[in-house]
């Protein structure tokens, strides 16, 4: 049995290839495009990012070995301190004093929060 052509098959293959040809140009051609601009900015975004992370690790190994520095310098210029006469000649001693009984410190803080509002209110 010989294939017979016939016109309704030649109508057919060009529906299809149109179709084809419409399908490739206004839907897969864009959506192809939007992808690969996608994973274009993606990129982008990732290489910015890793830039970022090595500029942040030696930002970090800076100010961890300025502070290294700060340290040993530090150390080095420290004041003797466990030589006698060190203590300045206006150092007062604070000479511990009894606790109030408890109706004493009620107005001790009446009187402090009295000031307080006052001074709150008229500045």
């Amino acid at each position: 049995m010989a294939l017979a052509i016939n016109f309704t098959l030649l109508i057919q293959m060009a529906h299809f290839i149109g179709a084809y040809m419409l399908l490739t140009r206004f839907f897969l051609r864009p959506g192809y495009e939007a992808v690969k601009e996608d994973q274009e900015s993606l990129h982008q975004v990732r290489t910015l990012i890793v830039d970022q992370q090595k500029t942040l690790a030696e930002r970090f190994l800076y100010k961890h070995e300025q502070w290294k520095l700060c340290q040993k310098h530090f150390f080095l210029t420290r004041p003797a301190l466990d030589k006698e006469g060190y203590v300045p000649m206006n150092h007062k001693t604070h000479t511990p004093t009894s606790m109030p009984i408890p109706s004493e410190m009620e107005t001790i803080a009446r009187e402090v929060s009295a000031v307080l509002k006052e001074r709150v209110l008229h500045d």
